[in-house]
């Protein structure tokens, strides 16, 4: 059944007129980005075919432009204005913590933004969180990109950019594509480089955090942030 001969009470964009975009479902708002379906398929069950295939709303994010086009009634067009749609979602995030003076009591109030941020890369990402006295964010940044198994870390990039922003404090966290939240050996040793440095530079270390889609570690928590 296309949208439009659907009762005007399940339509996407009658019901965002009516109660507002808000109260869209999931399905409804991917449905609305992507426009229309194709023969046979409506854009509603074309909504359905990508949640069932990426699982969650946030794997969104995971999805490449080959990824989309390989469904029935994707081409690039539609593709790339979906993707839009999520990249100016995740930068609407970071935008409002930067803007806000976030401060963080904990690093693992990071946790789910970091997830959000990172979790899905097929790569391994190395993000730094520069923090001012009171725990609130100056600056991130993705310092690093690796391969599927180790990034390689500069200590010396890490503080570099912390002088230049002001910063007194640090959280740093990485990916792993795997799924494992196991440290490995390069990871604590990265760790203990950075912990080593940032005590000659003043500037402490607070956490480094591993994420995946399914959860995190704190190095902290077990213990490893030792020089």
């Amino acid at each position: 059944m296309k949208v439009k001969e659907l009762n005007q009470n399940e339509r996407p964009r009658e019901k965002a007129l009516r109660n507002g975009v808000e109260e869209l479902s999931n399905r409804d708002l991917l449905a609305v980005i992507l426009g229309s379906g194709t023969k046979g398929v409506s854009s509603l069950e074309l909504a359905d075919q990508i949640l069932t295939q990426v699982g969650t709303i946030a794997a969104l994010q995971a999805l490449t432009i080959a990824d989309l086009t390989a469904f029935k009634g994707i081409k690039c067009a539609k593709a790339i204005s979906l993707l839009a749609a999520v990249e100016l979602s995740r930068r609407m995030s970071e935008d409002e913590m930067r803007q806000s003076a976030v401060k963080i009591e904990h690093p693992k109030h990071l946790v789910e933004w970091l997830k959000a941020k990172i979790a899905y890369a097929s790569q391994e990402h190395f993000v730094v969180i520069y923090l001012d006295h009171g725990n609130c964010i100056l600056k991130h940044q993705i310092l690093f990109r690796g391969s599927d198994h180790a990034s390689i870390i500069s200590a010396k990039e890490i503080y570099r950019l912390a002088v230049v922003y002001g910063a007194s404090k640090i959280i740093v966290a990485h990916n792993h594509p795997a799924g494992s939240l196991t440290p490995s050996v390069q990871d604590i040793q990265t760790t203990q480089a950075i912990v080593q440095m940032g005590e000659m530079m003043g500037i402490h270390l607070l956490d480094h955090l591993i994420v995946t889609k399914e959860g995190y570690c704190s190095l902290r928590a077990l213990d490893l942030l030792k020089g």
